[in-house]
Formats: structure tokens, C-alpha cells, sequence
């Protein structure tokens, strides 16, 4: 897994994406969603998404939400495989995040989940991960 494979990195400014991003009902209270509406960056280690939400607080990305709409149970086997592997190789969850500012190697979770024929990968600062697993269930 190369970092250009994984367009949104936590810690990241917002001012990053700002013209490609609508407005989305805050999935968190007290943090900002928003839509990523770039189809080129709509990509998770070179494949394509059918939506990308970013979480916000105070403008620095906490949390990324991929959605892959009407797949199998297969390709939910094969994304989580090929992510544990990639990120195994690599030595942890550092390539999903870009700060000069703070470390977040220890601050970061991930988690890949299949339902309704959806598969939902999401990464994100530890403090809203159970927040975010709470809105998609």
C-alpha cells in the first residue's frame, strides 16, 4: 500500500478539499461531515468508492468513512484481506495519517464492516471510533 493510494490522511488541513465538498448532516455532534464529490479521489488502494465522507473538528480531519455500495460478501473478505496485508508489510496504521503537528501512530483506529450488501471501511482518531461504529449500525 504507497501513501498516494490513500488520498485522505487524518490529521490533514481541510482547506486541502474545501472546493470539493458538500455539506453532509454531522454524523458526530460537535464535528463537521462533509462529502468528498471529487471522482478522482473517490479511490481506496486503486479501487473505486461510491462515497467518501470526511470528519472534521476545528478544520483537521479526524475521520474517513469509504463506502462501497451493492458488493459481495467476497469482495468484503478480499478488501479486509488486502488491507491487513498492505498494512502488516508496512508496520502499522502511519500511513493513514499526515500531521507535522501531532503523532497519531497510537491514535488511530480502522475497522471494515459488511451489511446490507455495503461495506463500510472507516479510519480515524481513536476518540470517535466508537462514535462512528454507533451511526452505522
Amino acid at each position: 500500500m504507497k501513501k498516494d493510494k490513500i488520498p485522505f490522511k487524518i490529521g490533514m488541513q481541510y482547506e486541502n478539499w474545501e472546493f470539493n465538498l458538500d455539506i453532509l448532516p454531522d454524523r458526530i455532534k460537535g464535528l463537521d461531515s462533509y462529502l468528498n464529490i471529487d471522482q478522482s479521489l473517490n479511490t481506496f488502494l486503486n479501487v473505486h468508492t461510491d462515497k467518501t465522507e470526511l470528519i472534521f473538528s476545528l478544520d483537521i480531519l479526524e475521520g474517513v468513512i469509504i463506502t462501497f455500495e451493492d458488493r459481495t460478501l467476497f469482495f468484503y473478505k478480499e478488501l479486509k484481506e488486502m488491507i491487513l496485508s498492505d498494512l502488516e508489510k508496512l508496520g502499522g496504521l502511519d500511513i493513514m495519517f499526515s500531521s507535522e503537528c501531532e503523532d497519531y501512530s497510537n491514535k488511530l483506529a480502522y475497522c471494515v464492516s459488511y451489511k446490507d450488501n455495503t461495506v463500510y471501511l472507516f479510519y480515524c482518531n481513536m476518540k470517535i471510533n466508537l462514535s462512528i461504529i454507533t451511526s452505522l449500525i
